[in-house]
C-alpha cells in the first residue's frame, strides 16, 4: 500500500508546487538491471537511417525494437528524407517515435519537417549531415520534455558551425535554439556519458587542431558552463584526420578515440583510450593501441562493447573489416564481412551489434551481427536510385527520473533519537540528495521540508529547526515536544521534482479503543471480514490487542464446530471467516481488547450471519426448431434474475436457445446465491445422404440411413429398413427422400439423388500417312478423368499420343477412357502407313551432240497418277517437248544449243517426281552427258617436192575422247594417209562414244615446200606435260629436218617433244638437195598448275548437308559422282576428288574425307505410377561413351520422373552427334478425399462425415465402406479412397465435448462495494480451464478479469462450439466513518489549533456545537469548516463543550436514498 500512500499524498500537494514538474508514474521506465545498458533505454527503442542520395524517393527508414518492425518515413517535399552520415532520433519513455534528424532538418513522427536549424557539417551542401557522428540527442532524466539536438563539424570545416545546439519538444518543434558553445572548430566526433551522480550528463567533443577534449555538463538547468573541463592530452587531428569516431564505455570511465592516421603519425595511434572523471569531467591516462603485425586501422567510428570488456572500430574500408580490440588482454582481431564497407555501428535493444554496409553507388543496407563472423540484412533500400548511407543514429536519452522517499515507520513521541530521511532516484537507484559518494557538494539543488497541515500551500511554521533540509534528519520526540504527535506531510524535491512521505508520530503513552460502528450483517459464504479493514477503529498506535468471540447467540443451533471462525494470525491481519456456505446463522459478538501499560480498554461489535436461500431448476432436452421451453423457479426468494438478464426477473423464464443458464437470486437478508440449469436441443437425428452416381451397367448403390433411429421411412418407394438399394436406366435421374424419427420423437427429412450415368464414346477419326512423314498425333480430347491408348504393344496415359510406322503397315490402336463419374468407354482405331512409289528413269545415258530425238520414263505407261518434270535448277526442263505433266520426257538435243545445258561435254540433270493413288510421292534422277563431235582441224594446204612422196597425218587430233577410229578418202583406216601426187584428201574422225567429225586438206609440188608444225597437244602446256612437234613432212618421204630452240640446242629427228616453253624453229629439205626446201617456226607456252584445295568435315545424320566448293575454274569433274558443277553438296560418307581445269586446260586435282557419322538412337519404355510415385526412365540402347541430358535436365543415364506427360531423353555420342527418344509417362492421379475440419461437437449432438467423391471404394477405420460416416463419439476418424490402385487417406478429429462450467463466484455480489477507494480492484474468476475460451462484455478473453466499477458483467464459456453464458452483478456501496476528537488547543501553534469531525462519505453534514449553558456557539455545514475554539471574535473558554452532528451515508441498497444518522459527544478546549 506504500505507493497507494504516496500518490494520494503526492496528488494533495500538487495545488501548491504549480511552477514544477508534475509525473504520473511511480516506476521507472525501465528494469533496474537495463538502466546501466543505454541500448535497452525506451528512448532509444527506435532506430533511424536513410539513404544519402536526393534522388531516391525520399523516405527513411526506422527499426522499432519493441515490435521489431521496419517502415518507412517520409516521402515527397516537405517530407523528403535524406541522411548521409551523422544522425539522429528521439523516442519517448513508452519507445514511441518523435522525431528524427539527419542533421540538418528536423522532422516529426509523421515525417513532416519542423526544423532546419541544426548545424552538423554539411560536406557537399546536400543538407543531409555529412559527419561521422556529427550528432547527438541527449534527454536530461529530470527534464523530460526538453530534448537537446547537439552538432559538430565536418571535415568541410562550414566556419558557422563548430558546437552547437537546440532543443526540442515532444511534438519535434524547436523550444530554443540554435546555440553556439565555445568558439573553436571540432572533429565529427561527439558523445555523451553520465556524470557520477547518476542525472547530470557529460557532453564530450574533440577539438580540430588541438589536443583537447572537451566535456560540457548538462543538468536540469541547462549546460552549466561553470563545470565544462578541457583535457589537453589528445592527439592533434586536422584537416581530412578530423573524419572519426569518439566512444564512452557504458560504466562512464573511459573513452576510446579512433581517427584517420596523420602524415607522420604512427599507427599506435589509430586507437588511442583515456580514463575520465565523471565527477569533474577531466581526461589523463592516454594510451596508444597498436593493431601490430604492420596493420593500419583507418578507423571511422568505435563503440564499446555491452560488458565494456572490448573496443570495436568500423574502417570505412572495403571487405567489410571490423577490428576489435580486447582491453585486459590489449591484443586486436580483425573480421570482415565479404562485399561490405562496414560505416557506423551501434548496439540494438536486442544487445547485437548493428552497422550501415556503405557501398557507395550501390544499395544502403543496416546490418546485424553478434560476433561480426555472422550478419543478418535487418534494414535496406532498394531504390534504384539509392546511395549508400552511413548513418545510425547516435542519442543518449536516458529514462525520466523520480525521487522516491524511502518509508519511515512511525515513532513514539518519545524517541529520543536522530532519524535519518533517505530519498533515492527510482531508475538508477542513487541517492536523490546532491551529493557525490555520500558527501554534500557546495552548491545543493534538494531540500526537505514539512507540509503545513492546515495550509497546503505553505512549509510548516518552525519546522525548519525540526527537519535539516539538506540531510532530512530529525528527532521524533524534539518533534512531538513542538508540533505534538499526528501524522505529517514531508516533501523532498529536487529542481522540478519532487516527493511525499508521511511521517507518523504516535502518542504512545495512553490507552483508548473505540469501534465506531455497531454491527455487521453478512451472507454465508462471502469472503472472510478484515477487521481493521471493515472497522473503523480509533485506538493507541503500538499497544497490544487482541479478538475474540465473546459469545454465541442462543438462537445458533448446533456445535461450535459449525460456527463462523475468527482467525488472528501471527502476521497479517484478523479475519471473521464465514466464507462456507454451510455456516451456522445467527449472531456473533466480536469483542476488541487493547492493553497499553497496564492499561486495558475494550469495545464490542455484533455480527449477523444469513444462510444462502436455495432454489432447484430441472434441466430440460428438446427437438431443435419444435419452440421455447418455460423454466419455473421453487422456492422463497427477495428478488431473483435469469441469465443475468435484468429484464427476466419473474418466476419463470422462456427460452428456445440450447445452452447453459443461471438463475441468481437475493432473500430478505440481502443474500445472493445462484443456481444453473441447461436447456439442451436433441440434435439427433441429421439424416444426410449423399447424392451417388453410378455408371450404366453397374451395380445398384446401396443407401444407409444409419444406426440407433426409431422410424425410417424412404421415399417415394415406401421401404422402412435402415438400408435399400437403388437402381435407374442410363442417363436417369431419380430423386429420393429419407425421413427418420430418433428416441426423443425429434424428426428429420432430407432428399437424395441417384443418377444413372451413360458411358462416355470416345472418338478419334482413322489416319493414312505416307512412309517417312511425320508421326501422327492423336487426340483423345479433353474432360476425362483417365485415359489409357494401347498400341504395337505400347501404351499411353495422356491426352495425345504420337506414333508412325513402317511401310505397309496397318496399325490397330485402342483408347479406353474413363469419365469423372467413373464410368468407361473405348473406341478403336487405325493408323495406314502406305509404302512410297519407286519411280526408275534407268541409268545416266551418254550421247553424241548430234543424236536424234529420244524418250525416258519412270516406269509403264501412265504406271502413276502424277508425274512432274525438272531440271536440276527446279524448272521445267527446257528440252522437254512433252507436257511437263506427261508420263514421259522427250528430249531433243539440237534444242540445248541456247539452254542452260547446252554446254557440250557437259551432263544435263533430268528429275521426275511421280505421286500414287495414295497421294504418296517420290522422285528419280537421270544424267544425260552430251558428247561434243570431233572437230579435227590437222590437215592443211600444204605443198611438197617435186617427185616426192606426202604423208598426212590426223594422228595429233585428240580432244580427249579417244582411241578414235579413222576412214580415209582412200578407204583407208590408219591415222596416215601417203601420196605421190598433188591431191585433195579427208578424213573422217569416230571418238570412243561413236561420235564422228570429219578434216580435210590438200597437197601440191612447189620446190618452196610450206613447213607446217603441229602442236600435240597444242601450243599452251602445263606444268610437268610434254607437247609433240610434228611437221607435215615425214622422213620416210625423203625429208631432212634440223630443229634449233634456244640456247642453241638443236636436232635432226622428224618430230620432238618439248616440255620447255620458248621458240622452236624447223628447216626441211629434201635430200639428196636440189633446193626444195622450207622452214618454220612455233612457240610453245608453259603454264602452272591449279591448285585447288578442300578440306574435309564431319557432321551428324539429320544435319544440314556440308557444301563443297572447288575455287573459280573453268571445268571441273568430282568423283564419285562425275558432277562437272563449282559446288557439290555429298549424301553419303566417302572419299571425293575433284579435277578442276583452268582458262589454260591445265587440270589437277584434290582429294578429301566426308563423314556422315549416326546419330545414337536411344531406346525408352513408357510407363504408369501414381501420382506422388516416382518412375525411374532409363536409356535401354546400351550406348556407350555417350552423354544424355534428359528434358527435366538431368544428365545422368536414368532419371526420376514425378509427373505425367512426354518426357525427352537427347544422347549425345562421342562424334557430338544427338539422337532423341520420347516417353509417355502418366501418373494416375490420387483420388480426392476431404473429410472437412475437425468437429467438434456439444454432448448429445452427432454429425455426419462425408468422404465427397461418389464413385470411389472408401473405407473407414471402423470398418464401414460407405461414402459417409455418423459419428456420436470423440475420436480420430480416417477414410481411404482407392482409384486404379492408388489411394489417399483423409483424418478428422472428432471431439465431442461436455458444456463448460462457470466458477463465477456469486458471493461477490452478495455485499456493496465501494469503488470509490483509491486501488479497489475486483477479481471476477470464472474458473481457469486450459481447455476453454472465455469472452466477457469488457472484450476480455482472460478466464478472469479485474474490475474496479459496479455493474452486470458478463461471461461466455465456450469449448469449441458448445458456450454457456454466466453473468454477476456488482453493486456499489461505500461505508461511511466519522470520527470526532474529545479535545483541541486553539493556541495559534498550529498544532491541533481547530476542532472539527472527520469522515469518509458523509453527505448533509451539519455540527452543532454548544457550552454548558445550552447555547449554540458555532455551526457548521461542512466537514472542511473547523471551530477556532472562539465565539463572536473572543476566545471561549477552557471548558468541555457538548457537540451534536447531524449527516446521511448511502443506503445499503443501493438506491438514491440516503440514510440521515446522528451523533452526540463532548470536547474539551485547552490553552
Amino acid at each position: 500500500m506504500k505507493n497507494l500512500k504516496l500518490i494520494v499524498a503526492f496528488i494533495a500537494i500538487l495545488s501548491f508546487f504549480p511552477l514544477k514538474a508534475q509525473f504520473e508514474f511511480q516506476t521507472c521506465k525501465v528494469d533496474s538491471a537495463d538502466h546501466k545498458k543505454p541500448w535497452k533505454w525506451p528512448g532509444h527503442n527506435n532506430q533511424f537511417t536513410s539513404p544519402a542520395s536526393v534522388l531516391h524517393e525520399g523516405y527513411g527508414y526506422i527499426k522499432n525494437f519493441k515490435t521489431g518492425a521496419v517502415t518507412k518515413i517520409g516521402g515527397l517535399a516537405p517530407k523528403r528524407i535524406t541522411a548521409y552520415e551523422g544522425v539522429t532520433c528521439a523516442s519517448d519513455d513508452n519507445g514511441d517515435l518523435l522525431f528524427l534528424s539527419n542533421g540538418y532538418y528536423v522532422w516529426d513522427k509523421d515525417g513532416t519537417q519542423t526544423y532546419d536549424q541544426i548545424k552538423e557539417g554539411n560536406e557537399g551542401t546536400n543538407k543531409n549531415g555529412s559527419a561521422t557522428q556529427g550528432v547527438i540527442t541527449v534527454r536530461h532524466p529530470l527534464v523530460p520534455e526538453s530534448y537537446y539536438v547537439f552538432s559538430v563539424d565536418d571535415a568541410q570545416r562550414s566556419k558557422d558551425k563548430g558546437l552547437n545546439y537546440s532543443v526540442i519538444g515532444t511534438d519535434g518543434y524547436p523550444k530554443s535554439g540554435p546555440t553556439r558553445i565555445g568558439s573553436f572548430w571540432t572533429t565529427e566526433a561527439i558523445t555523451a556519458t553520465f556524470h557520477a551522480n547518476g542525472i547530470d550528463i557529460w557532453i564530450i567533443v574533440y577539438e580540430d587542431g588541438a589536443p583537447n577534449i572537451h566535456a560540457y555538463l548538462l543538468t536540469c538547468n541547462g549546460i552549466d558552463m561553470s563545470k565544462s573541463k578541457i583535457s589537453p592530452v589528445g592527439r592533434i587531428v586536422t584537416a581530412q584526420q578530423i573524419r572519426g569516431g569518439i566512444a564512452m564505455s557504458w560504466d562512464g570511465k573511459m573513452l576510446a578515440t579512433t581517427f584517420p592516421l596523420a602524415p607522420g603519425s604512427g599507427r599506435d595511434e589509430a586507437l588511442i583510450t583515456y580514463d575520465f572523471n565523471n565527477v569533474t569531467g577531466e581526461f589523463s591516462g592516454r594510451k596508444n593501441r597498436d593493431p601490430g603485425d604492420g596493420n593500419s586501422l583507418g578507423g571511422y567510428e568505435l563503440i564499446f562493447s555491452p560488458n565494456n570488456d572490448s573496443i570495436i572500430v568500423t574502417t570505412l574500408s572495403s571487405g567489410g573489416a571490423v577490428w576489435v580490440f580486447d582491453i585486459e588482454d590489449e591484443t586486436f582481431t580483425k573480421h570482415t564481412i565479404p562485399g561490405a564497407v562496414i560505416s557506423t555501428i551501434e548496439i540494438g535493444a536486442d544487445g547485437l551489434y548493428y552497422f550501415t554496409n556503405y557501398v557507395p553507388g550501390a544499395t544502403g543496407k543496416v546490418q546485424t551481427s553478434s560476433d561480426f563472423d555472422n550478419y543478418t540484412d535487418v534494414m535496406y533500400n532498394s531504390d534504384s536510385v539509392m546511395a549508400s548511407s552511413a548513418s545510425l543514429s547516435n542519442m543518449y536519452i536516458p529514462p525520466a527520473e523520480e525521487p522516491d522517499i524511502q518509508e519511515v515507520q512511525p515513532y513514539c513521541n518519545d524517541k529520543d533519537t536522530v532519524i535519518d530521511i533517505h530519498t533515492n532516484w527510482i531508475c538508477n537507484g542513487l541517492s536523490a540528495e546532491d551529493t557525490v559518494g555520500g558527501i554534500l557538494g557546495p552548491e545543493q539543488r534538494h531540500k526537505y521540508w514539512i507540509l503545513d497541515t492546515n495550509d497546503a500551500s505553505k512549509i510548516l511554521k518552525g519546522s525548519s529547526s525540526i527537519l535539516d533540509s539538506l540531510t532530512g534528519e530529525y528527532n521524533p520526540k524534539e518533534w512531538a515536544d513542538k508540533f505534538g504527535p499526528r501524522e505529517y506531510d514531508v516533501v523532498f524535491e529536487f529542481c522540478d521534482v519532487n516527493d511525499t512521505i508521511k511521517i507518523m508520530i504516535q502518542d504512545c503513552q495512553k490507552c483508548m479503543v473505540e469501534i465506531t460502528e455497531d454491527s455487521l450483517q453478512v451472507c454465508a459464504g462471502s469472503n472472510p471480514l478484515i477487521l481493521h479493514d471493515t472497522l473503523t477503529i480509533v485506538k493507541t498506535f503500538g499497544a497490544d490487542f487482541g479478538w475474540s468471540i465473546s459469545k454465541l447467540d442462543a438462537f445458533v443451533p448446533g456445535s461450535n464446530a459449525d460456527s463462523a471462525l475468527l482467525n488472528e494470525p501471527a502476521v497479517g491481519d484478523t479475519t471473521f471467516d464465514a466464507s462456507n456456505k454451510e455456516v451456522k446463522p445467527g449472531y456473533y459478538e466480536l469483542l476488541l481488547t487493547v492493553e497499553n501499560k497496564g492499561i486495558t480498554c475494550k469495545d464490542s461489535f455484533i455480527v449477523t450471519v444469513d444462510s444462502l436461500p436455495k432454489l432447484f431448476i430441472e434441466n430440460h432436452t428438446i427437438c431443435k426448431g419444435d419452440g421455447a421451453k418455460t423454466f419455473t423457479a421453487t422456492g422463497t426468494w427477495n428478488s431473483l434474475k435469469w441469465n443475468n438478464d435484468d429484464t427476466q426477473t419473474g418466476s419463470t423464464f422462456t427460452t428456445a436457445d440450447s445452452g447453459k443458464y443461471v438463475l441468481a437470486f437475493i432473500d430478505e437478508n440481502g443474500c445472493a446465491e445462484d443456481t444453473t440449469f441447461k436447456l439442451l436441443w436433441d440434435t439427433i437425428p441429421v439424416p444426410y445422404i449423399a447424392d451417388s452416381i453410378i455408371c450404366f451397367g453397374d451395380d445398384s448403390v446401396e443407401f444407409d440411413a444409419g444406426p440407433n433411429l426409431k422410424n425410417i421411412l424412404w421415399g417415394p418407394i415406401g421401404q422402412t429398413s435402415q438400408k435399400f438399394k437403388g437402381y435407374g436406366n442410363s442417363g436417369e435421374t431419380i430423386n429420393y427422400t429419407l425421413t427418420v424419427i430418433d428416441s426423443n420423437d425429434c424428426t428429420a427429412d432430407t432428399s437424395f439423388k441417384l443418377i444413372i450415368d451413360t458411358l462416355p464414346l470416345p472418338y478419334v477419326e482413322d489416319s493414312r500417312i505416307c512412309f517417312g512423314e511425320d508421326s501422327v498425333v492423336f487426340d483423345a480430347g479433353t474432360g476425362w478423368k483417365d485415359i489409357t491408348w494401347t498400341w504395337s504393344s505400347l501404351t499411353g496415359k495422356n491426352q495425345t499420343i504420337k506414333t508412325n510406322g513402317q511401310p505397309g503397315d496397318t496399325t490397330r490402336i485402342t483408347l479406353a477412357v474413363e469419365d469423372h463419374n467413373k464410368c468407361k468407354g473405348d473406341t478403336a482405331l487405325y493408323l495406314i502407313v502406305d509404302t512410297i512409289p519407286e519411280p526408275n528413269l534407268g541409268p545416266d545415258k551418254i550421247v553424241c551432240q548430234n543424236s536424234p530425238l529420244f524418250k525416258i520414263g519412270p516406269g509403264a505407261e501412265n504406271k502413276f497418277n502424277d508425274y512432274v518434270w525438272k531440271d536440276k535448277y527446279g524448272n521445267d526442263p527446257s528440252f522437254n517437248v512433252n507436257s511437263n505433266k506427261s508420263d514421259s520426257l522427250s528430249i531433243n538435243i539440237p534444242n540445248l544449243s541456247d539452254g542452260k545445258d547446252s554446254l557440250t561435254n557437259d551432263t544435263i540433270t533430268v528429275i521426275t517426281e511421280v505421286t500414287d493413288g495414295n497421294g504418296c510421292k517420290e522422285s528419280d534422277t537421270m544424267g544425260i552427258r552430251i558428247i561434243p563431235l570431233p572437230k579435227p582441224d590437222i590437215l592443211k594446204d600444204e605443198t611438197k617436192c617435186p617427185n616426192s612422196d606426202h604423208t598426212f597425218d590426223i594422228k595429233p587430233y585428240d580432244n580427249g575422247n579417244g582411241p578414235y577410229t579413222y576412214l580415209w578418202k582412200s578407204g583407208s583406216t590408219g591415222s596416215t594417209y601417203t601420196t605421190s601426187n598433188p591431191d585433195t584428201v579427208w578424213v573422217n574422225v569416230t571418238d570412243k562414244y561413236l561420235c564422228s567429225g570429219t578434216d580435210t586438206g590438200s597437197v601440191i609440188n612447189n620446190a618452196d615446200l610450206k613447213v607446217i608444225i603441229t602442236p600435240s597437244p597444242g601450243v599452251d602446256l602445263c606444268f610437268g606435260d610434254s607437247a609433240e612437234l610434228v611437221p607435215n613432212f615425214k622422213a620416210s618421204n625423203g625429208y631432212s629436218f634440223k630443229w634449233t630452240w634456244p640456247n642453241n640446242d638443236s636436232t635432226t629427228a622428224e618430230k620432238i617433244t618439248v616440255k620447255e616453253p620458248g621458240t622452236y624453229k624447223l628447216d626441211v629439205e629434201i635430200n639428196g638437195g636440189g633446193g626444195c626446201r622450207g622452214d618454220s617456226s612455233i612457240e610453245i607456252f608453259v603454264h602452272p598448275l591449279p591448285v585447288p584445295f578442300i578440306k574435309g568435315d564431319t557432321i551428324c545424320q539429320g544435319e544440314t548437308a556440308v557444301t563443297f566448293d572447288a575455287g573459280v575454274y573453268d571445268k571441273y569433274i568430282w568423283s564419285p559422282g562425275g558432277e562437272i558443277t563449282r559446288e557439290i553438296t555429298p549424301d553419303s560418307s566417302g572419299d571425293y576428288t575433284v579435277e578442276v581445269t583452268d582458262s589454260k586446260g591445265c587440270k589437277e586435282d584434290t582429294t578429301f574425307n566426308y563423314l556422315i557419322n549416326l546419330n545414337p538412337v536411344p531406346k525408352l519404355l513408357n510407363d504408369t505410377a501414381c501420382a506422388g510415385d516416382t518412375i525411374t526412365l532409363k536409356d535401354l540402347s546400351g550406348q556407350n561413351n555417350a552423354s544424355q541430358l534428359w528434358s527435366n535436365g538431368d544428365t545422368t543415364i536414368s532419371t526420376k520422373i514425378t509427373t505425367s506427360g512426354s518426357d525427352t531423353l537427347k544422347v549425345t555420342s562421342a562424334d557430338n552427334c544427338q539422337g532423341e527418344a520420347i516417353s509417355e509417362v502418366y501418373f494416375i492421379p490420387i483420388p480426392t478425399i476431404d473429410l472437412g475440419p475437425d468437429i467438434n461437437l456439444c454432448e448429445g449432438e452427432s454429425a455426419t462425415i462425408d468422404a465427397k467423391n461418389p464413385g470411389l471404394a472408401v473405407s473407414w477405420n471402423t470398418g464401414q465402406t460407405s461414402q459417409t460416416l455418423q459419428v456420436t463419439e470423440s475420436g480420430n476418424y480416417i477414410a481411404t479412397a482407392s482409384d486404379k490402385g492408388c489411394s489417399i487417406k483423409d483424418a478428422i478429429i472428432v471431439t465431442v465435448a461436455p458444456y463448460p462450467s462457470s466458477r463465477l463466484d456469486q458471493s461477490l455480489a452478495i455485499e456493496p462495494i465501494c469503488f470509490e477507494e483509491d486501488g479497489t480492484i475486483i477479481t471476477l474468476d470464472a474458473g481457469k480451464n486450459t481447455a476453454y475460451s472465455y469472452l466477457w462484455s469488457t472484450e476480455d478473453t482472460t478466464s478472469s478479469i479485474d474490475i474496479n466499477k459496479e455493474g452486470t458483467y458478463l461471461v461466455q464459456i465456450s469449448v469449441g462450439n458448445c458456450s454457456i453464458t454466466d453473468n454477476i452483478t456488482l453493486e456499489a456501496y461505500c461505508p461511511s466513518s466519522i470520527f470526532v476528537p474529545n479535545a483541541f488547543t486553539p493556541d495559534q501553534d498550529r498544532i491541533n489549533d481547530d476542532f472539527n469531525a472527520k469522515g469518509h462519505n458523509i453527505e448533509d453534514y451539519q455540527m452543532f456545537i454548544y457550552d454548558r449553558w445550552g447555547e449554540l456557539i458555532f455551526h457548521s455545514t461542512s466537514l472542511d469548516d473547523h471551530w477556532d475554539g472562539t465565539y463572536m471574535n473572543r476566545e471561549c473558554q477552557i471548558d468541555v463543550y457538548v457537540w451534536k452532528i447531524l449527516y446521511s451515508v448511502e443506503s445499503l441498497d443501493n438506491s438514491d436514498s440516503r440514510i440521515k444518522k446522528q451523533r452526540t459527544g463532548r470536547v474539551t478546549l485547552l490553552r
